[in-house]
């Protein structure tokens, strides 16, 4: 029950000095993506505390690149939540067709979104994307779409799993599991 407690406590003091700018979206969407972050950093900071349980409790089981992997993802994830405090968000900016939100990896702050979707879009689907769009700030791509596909995460050929973004947010929406050994 303390971690919870100290998880809403970070949340509450990443949202006292969050600098995110929200233009061109009505109230109710702004609304949302205002929510979404905070939930998001919760969210972020159970998956690390997830991470950190499994390499305690599980190092000597796990192959050593497997380890190497969870402890990147963590590092992933604490990028991802000191970035999340500068995304700015604009649901008038001309997005990809397909896309719900976009961003140029690694520089700039802007997400675009796809306002006409955002209605639509479900509380965890949302905090989920918010997270995977974090994740391209710290150098994530997107080599698979696991949760929109109905696929587990896993590494191919060119990309590692712990350098996808959609790992981060299907750990987000459907929870933590470890890729390619209990996923």
């Amino acid at each position: 029950m303390k971690l919870v407690h100290l998880i809403i406590a970070m949340a509450s003091l990443n949202m006292a000095y969050a600098t995110n700018e929200i233009r061109n979206c009505a109230p109710d969407q702004e609304s949302r993506i205002r929510s979404a972050i905070q939930e998001s950093y919760i969210s972020m900071n159970t998956i690390m505390d997830d991470i950190d349980h499994t390499i305690e409790t599980r190092s000597r089981e796990l192959p050593k690149h497997v380890v190497k992997k969870l402890a990147k993802a963590k590092y992933m994830l604490k990028c991802a939540e000191i970035r999340t405090d500068y995304l700015d968000f604009d649901c008038d900016a001309g997005i990809s067709e397909g896309a719900f939100m976009q961003v140029q990896p690694i520089v700039g702050n802007e997400v675009k979104v796809d306002g006409n979707y955002l209605p639509y879009a479900g509380d965890k689907f949302l905090v989920g994307t918010i997270i995977h769009e974090a994740t391209h700030k710290c150098g994530t791509n997107d080599a698979n779409y696991f949760y929109q596909t109905r696929t587990k995460p896993r590494s191919n050929w060119y990309s590692g799993w712990h350098n996808t973004a959609s790992t981060y947010d299907y750990w987000s929406i459907k929870g933590f599991c470890i890729p390619e050994i209990d996923c």
